[in-house]
């Protein structure tokens, strides 16, 4: 594997490895102690459970979890102090966007790995006209 040098990067790598349901290379984009959040799956509705994890195990398992999916991300903003990282940007389906999405990373000093990760959703989505290609 590459080193990683910026946040887009690994945030990148991720989101194409969850898209292609290759869930042990998602994992590969956190340090093997990686704290992770994300919010409800859009079938288990806004009251849904976030879906948190410790180390690639568990993160593994969320993802088997999540299964494979049509969604694609695309990242539309980034921040990035070399430490840690803001994105944002939004989720569509089949061009239509669907949801808009936040994420913040605390990145390792050492391998560029996300240590920790968190993401927040909106839908519909913020700053997109609903419906509108991605």
């Amino acid at each position: 594997m590459q080193p990683v040098t910026t946040f887009r990067e690994i945030l990148e790598r991720y989101f194409s490895a969850l898209e292609s349901a290759d869930f042990e290379a998602a994992t590969r984009c956190f340090t093997e102690d990686a704290v992770y959040s994300h919010p409800p799956f859009p079938e288990e509705g806004a009251d849904g459970p976030r879906h948190e994890s410790v180390g690639r195990s568990e993160l593994l398992a969320v993802f088997e979890r999540r299964g494979p999916r049509t969604l694609r991300h695309r990242v539309d903003t980034v921040l990035d102090d070399g430490r840690t990282g803001l994105a944002s940007g939004v989720v569509h389906d089949g061009g239509v966007v669907v949801m808009s999405f936040v994420a913040q990373a605390e990145l390792d000093a050492t391998s560029g790995l996300m240590a920790r990760y968190a993401a927040y959703v909106s839908v519909p989505a913020v700053w997109a006209q609903e419906g509108s290609a991605a």
